[in-house]
């Protein structure tokens, strides 16, 4: 996928925006928050669908016939992301803070939490995750969205925590997309197996091409999915 045209996209959806009202943005925003979240937990194996993420994060109904420690993933991971959004406004650099936050959050009542593991040889995890963050800070890739890229890969890679590193690796992915501009997005569930495979190919070899490529689609359809609400609702 072209970056310019990508860019060009995002600046006609900005343009298109200006004309659309707070409650419109709003419920576009609302939408955005239950996709992200059945598709992020789901491609770490929750078991809610769809429906029964909305019925829980947004109607703030319980949902029945499904394990606690599943509804919890759900839940908190939509509170992750509202508190990705608070440091978004904030203007703030990706930091240990906010990443350990983030995870703190996703496994809240269900797994440990917010603390790196211990590394049975060698280096501390610190010293890992401060390579990380200065690589982020430096925007050290070609654009945004590779950077947003190599931000979840490398993490991804690095796998900090005890548990939830890869919902807290697609946060910190959106996170470094929203905070130069562009959208958030939710890869797919039903593109599990070739996320899966972008990701173990950069694991392996280093070579980020793949998984940038369907970050960047989602961008951009992210981008054209907007303006077509925009356009529905003028």
């Amino acid at each position: 996928m072209d970056y310019e045209k990508i860019v060009l996209k995002d600046e006609e959806c900005r343009k298109s925006l200006e004309r659309v009202s707070e409650h419109g943005k709003q419920t576009f925003e609302k939408a955005f928050e239950i996709e992200f979240t059945y598709n992020s937990t789901a491609l770490s194996n929750n078991t809610l669908n769809m429906m029964e993420t909305k019925t829980l994060i947004s109607d703030g109904l319980s949902v029945g016939g499904k394990k606690l420690q599943d509804v919890f993933k759900s839940y908190n991971h939509h509170r992750a992301y509202l508190y990705l959004k608070k440091c978004v406004e904030s203007n703030k650099q990706l930091d240990e803070e906010m990443i350990t936050e983030m995870n703190r959050l996703i496994n809240d009542n269900v797994s440990p939490a917010g603390t790196y593991k211990k590394l049975s040889a060698g280096a501390e995890m610190e010293v890992h995750m401060d390579r990380f963050l200065k690589a982020i800070a430096n925007n050290h890739m070609d654009n945004i969205i590779n950077n947003a890229t190599y931000a979840h890969a490398e993490f991804a890679r690095i796998k900090p925590f005890e548990a939830g590193n890869n919902r807290t690796a697609r946060l910190i992915m959106n996170y470094q997309l929203m905070l130069y501009g562009f959208p958030a997005i939710a890869i797919s569930v039903r593109q599990k197996a070739k996320y899966e495979e972008c990701l173990n190919t950069y694991f392996e070899t280093k070579e980020l091409e793949p998984l940038a490529d369907l970050i960047a689609n989602a961008v951009y359809s992210k981008l054209d999915e907007h303006l077509q609400m925009i356009g529905m609702i003028r």
